[in-house]
């Protein structure tokens, strides 16, 4: 389990913690919407002796921005591949009286290969700037809308079938609930955005005030 932890003197370190450790007990799993298989539970911590060879990094405010890019791209990952199942599901079910529902099925294609092609172009770079940052977060943002958005009209195009409780369109269902809430959230990546774009304006404005801006 990788965990930040502050020491009594303020600083914030990145630690891995065995299983092992003493003092370290797991709790139940916990009862979850879907992906019970995941096993996610809660860590009671009594005591535990920490070790030097456990630290990650001893600079948590450095470490953790030059590792969000990855796991943004990562978690993209998730929704990508519920996104290209639903919409291949539904492909096969367009004909009859499903075929009024082929424009939102060919709309969100359109979607999926762009995002496809910008998951691709940040998977190559070593490095990302605040611009990159930005659009990353917009990208996991709108890969995460788009899964949702394509497994509900997989469920619309199913009907019935889709709606028995071992149905895969049922478990991609439960499955895609947990996208929007997997940290950081749908909510927290828009704060954020919205906060630079504040902070954007405010600057701006600054400079206007200055005369710098031509």
């Amino acid at each position: 389990m990788a965990v930040a932890a502050q020491t009594t003197s303020g600083q914030t370190l990145i630690l891995a913690l065995p299983s092992f450790a003493e003092g370290l007990k797991r709790g139940e799993d916990l009862q979850l919407l879907g992906l019970q298989a995941s096993r996610t539970s809660t860590l009671e911590f009594d005591r535990v002796q920490l070790s030097h060879d456990w630290i990650i990094s001893l600079e948590a405010e450095k470490f953790l921005p030059s590792v969000r890019p990855c796991f943004l791209l990562l978690q993209c990952g998730l929704a990508l591949g519920i996104t290209r199942k639903s919409l291949g599901e539904t492909e096969k079910s367009l004909g009859g009286k499903a075929a009024v529902a082929s424009n939102r099925y060919f709309f969100a294609r359109e979607r999926l290969t762009r995002l496809e092609k910008t998951i691709e172009q940040f998977s190559t770079l070593e490095s990302f700037d605040l611009g990159r940052t930005r659009q990353l977060f917009t990208l996991r943002v709108d890969i995460t809308r788009l899964a949702v958005e394509s497994v509900w009209l997989e469920a619309e195009i199913k009907g019935g079938k889709g709606y028995f409780r071992n149905s895969d369109t049922a478990r991609r269902l439960r499955e895609v609930a947990f996208l929007p809430v997997l940290t950081p959230s749908l909510i927290q990546l828009e704060r954020e955005l919205q906060r630079q774009s504040s902070t954007d304006k405010i600057l701006t404005g600054e400079l206007d005030r200055a005369g710098v801006r031509e």
